[in-house]
């Protein structure tokens, strides 16, 4: 009797162990047709044609030779 009390108790252990366990795994992955699943986009960079930094694309300003600029200062430093 003793032997299936111990028995019961050590079962109703590893049943809780296991059911914790079971609520720090990471969540599934998101299916191939979610929002999250997708790939964000690259962004353009390019290097200022002044000091050499690179900048987004969509933010670079473009000066009156084509060539691109960080900041519109940079653009009138090195046109004049």
């Amino acid at each position: 009797m003793k032997f299936l009390l111990v028995f019961a108790v050590v079962l109703i252990g590893f049943y809780v162990w296991r059911s914790s366990r079971e609520g720090r795994r990471a969540p599934p992955p998101a299916s191939p047709g979610s929002a999250a699943a997708k790939p964000k986009a690259a962004i353009d960079m390019v290097q200022c044609a002044h000091c050499g930094i690179h900048c987004p694309g969509t933010d670079a300003v473009t000066g009156k030779d084509g060539r691109r600029y960080c900041t519109a200062q940079h653009r009138l430093d090195a046109e004049h």
